[in-house]
């Protein structure tokens, strides 16, 4: 397995048509625990390990979510550029719309 355990990890996920965005961060830890590889597996990973899952390349990432954040924004690009481009001008931050942290940073 290549990566070390307990590495410190961020994900990042968008649906920009709908204008949300998310980003967690927390640690990861890879596993080859064949129980979770069964109940995990689909012909979708299975496209990626000509070997099946025997295959012993195959494993599992754990990520231990510590904290994220939640974006939801309502507004157009162009109002969003525009309030960047504001934001760069002055002392503000911009307004992108609904947003919600959680996790241990959330509460500082």
């Amino acid at each position: 397995m290549e990566s070390q355990q307990d590495s410190k990890v961020c994900l990042s996920f968008s649906d920009q048509e709908e204008g949300i965005y998310v980003s967690m961060s927390g640690t990861a830890n890879l596993t080859d625990n064949r129980e979770l590889i069964d109940k995990y597996w689909n012909p979708f990973v299975g496209a990626w390990f000509p070997k099946g899952k025997e295959d012993p390349d195959v494993a599992l990432m754990e990520i231990k979510i510590q904290m994220g954040e939640h974006w939801k924004s309502k507004e157009s690009k162009t109002f969003q550029l525009y309030e960047i481009a504001k934001a760069n001008m002055t002392e503000k931050t911009p307004d992108m719309g609904e947003n919600e942290k959680f996790g241990d940073e959330s509460k500082s």
